[in-house]
């Protein structure tokens, strides 16, 4: 009951030389006006990233399509947040292996087509590098493969003197 009456209490501050009825009335309606404003901005944020299938198709855009399975989707959330595209994923049923189905706005095709790109980059990427223990294994079988040779340099002292007069 408390909570409920504090979540309905505001506080309005007024400052001037007379306070009457109509002061009281015209502050009032501003801050109706205010919080009205307020909730339209709030209702027409743009919501970027995951989303629901039925939300992305209330915005009356066509939806492009990709199918992905597990393996794939892992690493692909974090780039598609960088890139702010908005989009949805479908499990698809029908298949024996788990696939999803990725539903993505059509304007965002640039974007994620781009998003893609570096998606496969950082993928390729993590299974080229050789493991550090492997490297490890090897330097220890062949150091004298790794070994840096020593330079050494010849320290030469030349002594001038200068006749002060």
């Amino acid at each position: 009951m408390q909570e409920e009456i504090s979540q309905r209490t505001v506080a309005i501050m007024i400052r001037g030389a007379e306070f009457s009825a109509d002061t009281l009335q015209k502050s009032i309606k501003a801050v109706l006006n205010h919080a009205k404003n307020k909730v339209k901005k709030s209702v027409n944020a743009e919501h970027k990233g995951r989303q629901s299938l039925r939300s992305l198709q209330k915005e009356k855009t066509s939806l492009s399509t990709v199918e992905l399975n597990r393996q794939n989707l892992s690493g692909f959330e974090r780039i598609a947040r960088k890139y702010g595209i908005e989009y949805s994923l479908v499990k698809d049923k029908t298949s024996e292996v788990p696939n999803y189905i990725l539903f993505f706005k059509g304007k965002d095709e640039a974007v994620m087509n781009t998003a893609f790109r570096e998606y496969a980059k950082k993928k390729h990427g993590i299974e080229a590098k050789e493991s550090i223990r492997e490297s490890l294994k090897e330097i220890q079988a062949h150091p004298e493969k790794y070994q840096k040779k020593q330079k050494t340099k010849q320290k030469v002292k030349v002594k001038k003197k200068e006749v002060v007069r």
